[in-house]
């Protein structure tokens, strides 16, 4: 999952999302990391929130 916005509201947001994950019976968060401006290219580099825009990106980084 990606979280947009000012470092602030996105702590904010992890938070209460952690909170709702542990309410869950059995949920656990395996991992969270907050990156402050990243580059405009993440989203190409990562294999995260592949898309048709994305995937000519992606067969260029394998």
């Amino acid at each position: 999952m990606i979280i947009r916005g000012d470092v602030s509201a996105v702590e904010v947001s992890l938070t209460a999302g952690i909170a709702s994950v542990k309410r869950v019976n059995g949920g656990e968060v395996l991992s969270t990391h907050i990156i402050a401006r990243p580059s405009e290219n993440l989203e190409y580099v990562l294999p995260i929130c592949y898309t048709d825009a994305v995937l000519r990106f992606s067969s260029q980084v394998r």
